[in-house]
């Protein structure tokens, strides 16, 4: 529980920036734009690194791996939030806020790139337990539990400043880092003989699969991105009115993803992957008029929960089979294809939402029934190594 707690910490400290964005522009007089090459810089350390970091997760150990990548987050955010501090004490100036920024987010992903990989071996380390899938599911609930709260928690310390607030969220870091360190190590496997390697001999079934995630987690991120700009160009709402119903629609999101990854248990486990791919379609294709607001949220729900139970399903799916040797490589690269996929969402779907504004939502159709036919792809596949 100790490695879940940490993994929610973190989550919610990664996610929380995002609310604080305003006041980062007029603490460190940075632009929009410019804090954008900040946070892309970052995805793409994390996109660059996470293979790599998953390989050297199986050759040094989960629990090391993910102390030093937690250490490396734990720097970065100290770095800006002491920069930051000292400009708005008037020490130093805002003439390298830019360079500031662009080193620590990168450094940031580094860390990312580093932590992910290594906690998912730590959770799968030794001998697989039985109860793994539920194990995966508490892991998800946790992170999309500091991703809804994280944010609130900006909102609510909004007034202690641009420092004030990235120090909460370098001791919430830190907090998580001092957990890692108090933590055992996790016991070695035993000696019994390895399941065959999903990542390297029956490759038919792990690349469907990793295509399946990236597609999943292409819905998220394109859901999260068009329901602002969508509810001012379809519904012509106001834009406080506008902000107001996306901050209600992402907290509603991240509760239902919470609720999808606690309760996945209770479908058979073979078809957990399936259900969550289909509740995903169906909320796309409800969303897909962007109609009015009940249809919005009842859409954002379903594929919410959806994405709940495919993605640590699926995740557990590639976990379950693989030996101790090549967890860490596993991870590393459904943690590049996340950071892909959401790196991707925004200029895929800013370029719809601009240009082809009744097509943006139910553009979001594409991902899901991808998702569901790859993952249908891999369990026929799977089935048919079997015999």
């Amino acid at each position: 529980m100790g490695l879940i707690l940490a993994l929610g910490l973190v989550a919610g400290a990664q996610t929380a920036p995002l609310a604080a964005l305003p006041l980062l522009m007029q603490a460190l007089a940075l632009g929009a734009d410019q804090l954008g090459v900040g946070i892309g810089a970052g995805l793409l350390a994390t996109i660059g690194l996470a293979p790599l970091a998953g390989r050297l997760a199986d050759r040094a150990g989960p629990a090391p791996a993910a102390r030093c990548g937690l250490a490396v987050i734990c720097a970065a955010s100290g770095l800006l939030c002491g920069y930051t501090a000292l400009v708005a004490a008037g020490t130093l100036t805002t003439e390298h806020a830019f360079g500031v920024v662009l080193a620590t987010r990168i450094a940031n992903g580094a860390g990312v790139a580093a932590l992910h990989p290594a906690a998912q071996a730590w959770l799968w380390a030794g001998d697989v337990p039985a109860a793994g899938s539920r194990l995966q599911g508490k892991a998800s609930a946790a992170q999309n539990a500091g991703r809804l709260f994280g944010p609130l928690a900006v909102a609510l310390i909004g007034g202690i400043g641009a420092a004030g607030t990235l120090g909460m969220l370098a001791a919430a870091t830190c907090l998580a880092l001092l957990i890692l360190v108090f933590l055992p190590n996790p016991a070695a496997a035993s000696a019994a003989p390895a399941a065959p390697r999903i990542d390297t001999a029956p490759q038919a079934l792990a690349w469907p699969v990793l295509l399946a995630l990236l597609a999943l987690h292409l819905l998220g991120g394109g859901a999260q991105y068009i329901l602002g700009p969508l509810l001012l160009a379809t519904l012509g709402l106001e834009v406080a009115q506008a902000t107001r119903w996306t901050g209600w629609f992402m907290g509603m999101a991240a509760t239902a993803a919470i609720a999808g990854n606690l309760l996945s248990h209770r479908f058979p486990e073979h078809w957990r992957p399936n259900v969550g791919a289909g509740l995903a379609i169906i909320g796309a294709a409800i969303l897909a008029p962007f109609a009015n607001l009940v249809a919005i949220a009842a859409g954002i729900a379903l594929v919410a929960a959806g994405i709940g139970i495919a993605v640590p399903a699926a995740m557990a799916a590639l976990m379950h089979g693989a030996p101790a040797c090549a967890r860490g490589r596993i991870a590393g690269r459904t943690a590049a294809i996340q950071a892909t996929a959401y790196a991707a969402a925004a200029p895929i779907f800013g370029i719809l939402v601009a240009g082809y504004p009744t097509l943006a939502a139910a553009s979001l159709t594409l991902p899901a029934a991808a998702a569901l036919l790859l993952l249908i792809a891999a369990q026929r596949r799977e089935a048919g190594q079997a015999r």
